[in-house]
């Protein structure tokens, strides 16, 4: 069975990726699917999307300024959520290029440091950890979902299996 109908949405946890959230929005009915995405906070990275979405001819992203964990799962315009796509901050150590990640995705310039002295601190790794499991704790609350899909950048068990 597909996880998503013609009608069906899908809520984007965090904006990571503009590239992904294109990507969702292509996999899904323009016409009657919604691809959400939270966390989009400031006006001008708003316009700055909106603009892109539309050269791309992605008619169906929405973009809301909440953080996901502000959301309430019962609102109605959330509904046809099936499936959540979360994508929460993380240390971005598993990927090929960790410093262009970070200064162009994560927006935590304060995990340079960490690479430079070749792995995260404690304390940082501990913060990121709790923060994946709220937002992962908060996915479950919408009953309606059929599919959470956990995705991070990290090599970190802390912050992949042990969240999970």
């Amino acid at each position: 069975k597909a996880l998503l109908n013609m009608d069906d949405d899908i809520l984007i946890a965090q904006m990571g990726s503009w590239l992904t959230v294109a990507h969702m929005s292509v996999l899904t009915n323009q016409d009657t699917s919604r691809v959400f995405v939270c966390g989009v906070k400031s006006a001008a990275r708003d316009a700055e999307l909106k603009d892109r979405f539309a050269r791309m001819e992605c008619k169906n992203i929405e973009l809301l300024h909440e953080d996901f964990t502000n959301i309430e799962p019962t609102i109605s315009k959330l509904q046809k959520v099936k499936v959540i796509l979360l994508l929460p901050r993380c240390s971005g150590l598993g990927v090929s290029n960790p410093i262009e990640f970070i200064l162009k995705e994560h927006e935590d310039a304060e995990l340079l440091r960490d690479l430079s002295q070749g792995s995260v601190a404690e304390d940082k790794l501990s913060t990121l950890a709790q923060q994946q499991l709220k937002e992962l704790t908060h996915a479950m609350q919408f009953v309606k979902v059929q599919a959470l899909i956990y995705c991070t950048c990290s090599l970190y068990p802390e912050e992949n299996e042990v969240v999970v």
